[in-house]
């Protein structure tokens, strides 16, 4: 990848076309809430700004250049690609679901959703750690904002709490990053060649706790280990649009940062270690806790939480593709399942998972599509879901996944296995306990959109080229993985 040392402000400019729509989207929005405009034109109005974002993305896609100039101290490169295309169909998706649905506020979550995949993209693309804090934060405000702005004490205590452990975790990043400062005179994130300053450490105990500081304020927004206790009170308040993008787009931002961290700043074995023992204990935390969940909002969580862990490991595979594909099949399956809950409470159903009990007798539909969801978040064929671990499995043991991690992928396959008891738990609870209330009847258009989901499970599976495509975009096959031991 070649690197342009430029300082002219329209070269860096013409690179920055998504982020400057996104900022100019959040502009308008900021403009139409003040003079009243009804809150679904706001909502529809900022799908068509997410569209041109999407469209932004994929011309830029083709662009080698990194610009690091006077104005935008930024890194374009292909690891980031597919997850920002990913990250704004995501938020896409969310801003339609809430203007679909004629959601109260859908127009401040719109606004809440677009300044939070701005955040993303700033930490993202920035080689600086300052301003990669900075868009941290970005996402942290709209995510809290987004989760207390719901109806209801309870909305703004699980806001307030969210907040406090966000704060907690960018001032040990913080910390951590002033030490870093201390040892290289430099905050660089991102070196090229005799740039790079090497850091003298005080033994491995100073280089574990620095590491760990810095990578404290992205892990906590993969909601791991130890910092996984904010996701399950956020997930029992927030929309369902507002989780599902709560579940996937911070995911994308602090994935990559973590990685770029420690193929920079830490890329030493010690640090590697730190990863694969936290996405493991990430697995095991979520796919334990979820098996003792019945309510919906809560097992969402656990399930966000064992899939930040999976996407971690993912990180070792060969080739570089298995982390995009896997996040890409998350997305597609998560915000199936999300889709398909909300259908059900459009008849009623609460976040418990008694509310539906029996319905799928009714309806053997719904426990069709609820069928094919369980399978494709636990890993079992016939779904996208199954391709998805099945690669990240061979991608572990492969030769060039220096080394092979085979004990990863035994880790990988146990708590595979372990998901499948509280992901049947939805199929479950639709078909076998007595019927406490009579199953709806669903309107056409609720047949449509199951029929679609179940379709996009299953048809991904035998034809997954379109998620394979975003996930390859601009990335060859024969490089080295993204976080080599």
């Amino acid at each position: 990848m070649q690197i342009s040392q430029t300082t002219n402000f329209a070269q860096d400019f013409s690179l920055l076309w998504p982020e400057a729509a996104l900022l100019c989207i959040c502009l308008v929005q900021i403009a139409l809430l003040a003079f009243g405009v009804p809150q679904r034109r706001i909502a529809w109005l900022s799908a068509i700004g997410l569209l041109e974002v999407v469209v932004l993305l994929v011309q830029r896609s083709s662009t080698s250049t990194v610009p690091v100039g006077v104005f935008f101290p930024l890194r374009f490169d292909a690891m980031a690609a597919p997850f920002l295309m990913l990250s704004a169909l995501s938020s896409l998706f969310s801003v339609l679901w809430l203007a679909s649905q004629r959601a109260l506020g859908a127009g401040y979550y719109s606004f809440f959703l677009v300044a939070g995949l701005f955040g993303v993209h700033v930490m993202v693309l920035s080689s600086e750690f300052l301003l990669s804090i900075v868009g941290l934060e970005i996402v942290s405000v709209a995510m809290f904002a987004a989760v207390a702005w719901g109806a209801g004490r309870p909305a703004l205590q699980a806001g307030l709490r969210f907040a406090i452990l966000g704060v907690f975790s960018t001032a040990l990043m913080l910390y951590g990053v002033s030490w870093l400062y201390g040892l290289s005179g430099t905050t660089q994130l991102i070196f090229q060649g005799s740039d790079h300053i090497p850091l003298q450490f005080d033994g491995q105990v100073q280089y574990l706790v620095i590491a760990a500081l810095v990578l404290a304020g992205p892990i906590f927004k993969l909601g791991i280990f130890p910092f996984q206790s904010w996701v399950s009170e956020v997930f029992e308040q927030a929309p369902l649009p507002v989780l599902a993008y709560i579940s996937m787009v911070p995911k994308a931002g602090a994935f990559i940062l973590i990685v770029r961290i420690c193929n920079f700043v830490f890329p030493s074995q010690d640090t590697m270690l730190l990863l694969a023992t936290l996405g493991s204990v990430a697995m095991l935390v979520g796919n334990l806790g979820g098996l003792f969940q019945s309510n919906f909002n809560r097992l969402m969580a656990f399930s966000s939480v064992a899939h930040s862990g999976f996407l971690l490991l993912a990180a070792f595979a060969f080739p570089p593709t298995v982390a995009p594909f896997y996040f890409a099949t998350l997305l597609a399956a998560n915000y199936g399942l999300f889709l398909f809950w909300d259908i059900l409470t459009s008849h009623g159903a609460t976040q418990f998972l008694a509310s539906v009990s029996g319905w799928g007798r009714g309806i053997p539909f719904l426990a069709v599509v609820a069928v094919l969801l369980a399978l494709s978040l636990s890993g079992l064929p016939p779904t996208i879901g199954f391709l998805a671990k099945y690669q990240l499995i061979l991608g572990l043991i492969h030769p060039q996944s220096t080394p092979p991690l085979s004990v990863l992928a035994a880790l990988i396959l146990v708590n595979s296995a372990i998901s499948i008891a509280f992901y049947l738990k939805i199929p479950y609870a639709l078909l076998f306990p007595k019927l406490v209330s009579p199953a709806p009847a669903l309107h056409l258009v609720q047949y449509a959109v199951g029929s679609v989901i179940a379709l996009a499970v299953l048809g991904l599976f035998f034809y997954p080229i379109p998620l394979q495509a975003i996930a390859a975009w601009g990335q060859s096959a024969t490089s080295a993985p993204l976080l080599a031991w």
